[in-house]
């Protein structure tokens, strides 16, 4: 090893398993994506008490890649993460040509899959057919932070890529002041101290395991769940009263559902980010003294499916719990 040169790259495959160049490489501050433990079975027999022979078994890497996410990368991510995807390019305009990308969830248990490549120092470490199980999204102190939890086909390896040669996006990570938060459709910026997006597919990694072959040869996803967690100042009672679904205490029908939103503004060369949830509902509220600090307000918000959102152009409907408005000047990620 002659220098430290660690890196997450990734691009989207047209067949599960192909590998495929890297479209953008990001700057990682950790990843576990590795080859699989327990990938040999071992034997049993009645001759002594050690084994004496193994045959290779099932074999899938998985793990996680954390870094401080941009306007361009956080993308693909989504995109990658929800599957529901339209495109529409950019009109000329002050201060910068932006193209929409509207990224949503949708209902096909097959997940878009993409080849990882993360460099580690001494190789190029690729995972073809690897597809996103789990997305968290952390606005807490100071960078805003991704942890993408990776599924993957098989692994191999390859040449380090240089610095020079690596696709890294110009934009700088968000920061938490580069956020707002609306909720409701009133804007509570002024008292969220920080909050997660947490995706989940919980994609079944045995899915594609099949006779004739070591590897899997797809991953089917189950349920999706998009989740929520809100930290407050605790301004008042309307969320308990929201939670509970009355004034006065809890009620047969249980808490009142909510819309809430999230914006991100890059700069207004680099472009924005809105996430919407239009049905909200409170899974579950903390409001803890402590000593004489202030109270801080824990909201669990988990989001269900609006039947009928709009789409930007006015005509196409979708059903989703989960719906994206990207601005960048990044081409297609159909």
């Amino acid at each position: 090893m002659t220098e430290t040169l660690r890196y997450f790259g990734y691009g989207k495959e047209t067949t599960f398993g192909t590998a495929v160049d890297a479209v953008q490489h990001v700057d990682v501050a950790s990843t576990t994506l590795d080859t699989p433990q327990g990938a040999e079975i071992i034997v049993s027999g009645g001759m002594g008490r050690g084994a004496l022979r193994k045959r290779p078994g099932f074999y899938s890497p998985s793990g996680n890649i954390e870094y401080a996410w941009d306007i361009r990368s956080i993308g693909w991510m989504l995109r990658l993460a929800l599957g529901g995807y339209t495109f529409t390019t950019g009109e000329t305009g002050p201060p910068k040509v932006f193209n929409l990308h509207e990224i949503y969830g949708n209902n096909n248990v097959v997940l878009p899959s993409f080849t990882a490549r993360c460099g580690k120092d001494n190789f190029e470490h690729i995972f073809p057919g690897s597809v996103i199980d789990t997305l968290s999204l952390s606005v807490q102190d100071n960078l805003a932070s991704a942890t993408v939890g990776v599924l993957s086909q098989k692994d191999a390896k390859a040449t380090l890529q240089q610095p020079a040669d690596l696709l890294l996006p110009t934009e700088y990570p968000f920061a938490f002041y580069d956020f707002t938060g609306t909720i409701n459709s009133v804007d509570k910026s002024a008292i969220i101290q920080n909050f997660t997006l947490d995706i989940a597919n919980n994609v079944n990694q045995q899915s594609g395991r099949t006779i004739g072959s070591r590897h899997p040869r797809k991953f089917r996803a189950g349920d999706r769940v998009c989740s929520l967690s809100v930290s407050l100042d605790f301004e008042d009672l309307t969320y308990l009263e929201a939670f509970w679904g009355s004034a006065t205490g809890p009620v047969n029908l249980g808490s009142t559902i909510i819309p809430f939103k999230i914006n991100g503004q890059a700069s207004a060369t680099e472009g924005s980010i809105e996430f919407n949830f239009p049905h909200m509902v409170i899974m579950g509220i903390q409001t803890q003294p402590r000593g004489r600090e202030a109270i801080t307000q824990t909201l669990r918000l988990q989001a269900i499916t609006d039947p009928d959102l709009m789409l930007a152009d006015g005509t196409t409907e979708v059903s989703t719990d989960i719906y994206v408005k990207l601005q960048n000047d990044e081409p297609t990620m159909a």
